[in-house]
């Protein structure tokens, strides 16, 4: 009697012992383990994907951390709270926003994290909102394709030797990245900042010059890219609109060019 006993204590005390184990469980968003954790691709569009996190049945999830960063998002406040879920919301790869829900004794709370500059930080529900409407509206311009896209208004000026063609989003629309062909002239950097503007010159494919307007807070910046050896750079004002005009004068040459050879 005595013998079955102390065999029963022994499988209660590893019964214990196990359970409270699988209660103090780390998601690590960073590296997953999955024979913890359940992780799945839940939503996705044109540029953001919506990743979705849960414990398997029968694990309980103490703690959520970030090991690329090095930081704790979340943190079990009691003993009866247990972790739901957590959703990540990326653009292009790149996270942006999360949504930690959790089960407490009598309700479900939800808290909702942002990270700016590579630190994790709480926001606010409607900040959450804001945020996730705007990366469900990114697109992606290309200088190649001007007249086929549906989310800009164009408006064309052919009143010098080169073309200027001034390109400004709808209302619905958010830029995220600017380019010709396969090459990044400007991209989104922060998700405060809005492309309210794209005015290039000359030819669609060929273009060398553009000027993209944003809009930070009350902030309104041009900046100005140069197409110089196959590569797009930031440069400064003065000279672009120096080699702009350079560029203007060769265009008007070869047109005077091109009429005097048909009037022949």
């Amino acid at each position: 009697m005595i013998i079955i006993n102390c065999y029963n204590c022994v499988i209660f005390t590893f019964v214990i012992a196990f359970k409270l184990a699988m209660c103090n469980e780390i998601l690590d968003i960073s590296n997953v383990d999955h024979g913890i954790i359940l992780e799945g691709v839940t939503e996705s569009g044109e540029l953001y994907s919506k990743s979705t996190y849960c414990p398997r049945a029968g694990f309980i999830v103490k703690i959520i951390v970030d090991s690329l960063t090095n930081q704790l998002l979340w943190d079990r406040r009691n003993s009866v709270d247990s972790l739901n879920l957590v959703d990540i919301y990326s653009i292009n790869g790149k996270r942006t926003i999360a949504l930690v829900s959790t089960n407490c004794s009598d309700s479900f709370e939800s808290n909702y994290i942002e990270i700016k500059n590579n630190i994790w930080t709480e926001i606010s529900y409607h900040r959450f909102y804001w945020v996730l409407d705007k990366i469900k509206r990114l697109r992606i311009f290309n200088l190649l394709n001007p007249f086929e896209d549906e989310h800009y208004e164009l408006g064309i000026n052919f009143t010098s030797g080169l073309a200027s063609w001034t390109l400004i989003p709808r209302e619905n629309v958010e830029v995220f990245q600017v380019r010709q062909g396969h090459e990044t002239i400007w991209q989104l950097t922060d998700i405060d900042e809005t492309c309210i503007k794209i005015i290039f010159f000359g030819d669609t494919e060929t273009s060398k010059m553009v000027n993209v307007n944003t809009r930070l807070g009350n902030d309104v910046r041009e900046l100005f890219f140069e197409n110089l050896d196959e590569e797009w750079s930031l440069v400064e004002k003065d000279y672009f609109y120096q080699k702009l005009n350079l560029l203007d004068q060769e265009a008007l040459i070869a047109i005077a060019d091109d009429m005097d050879e048909e009037n022949q």
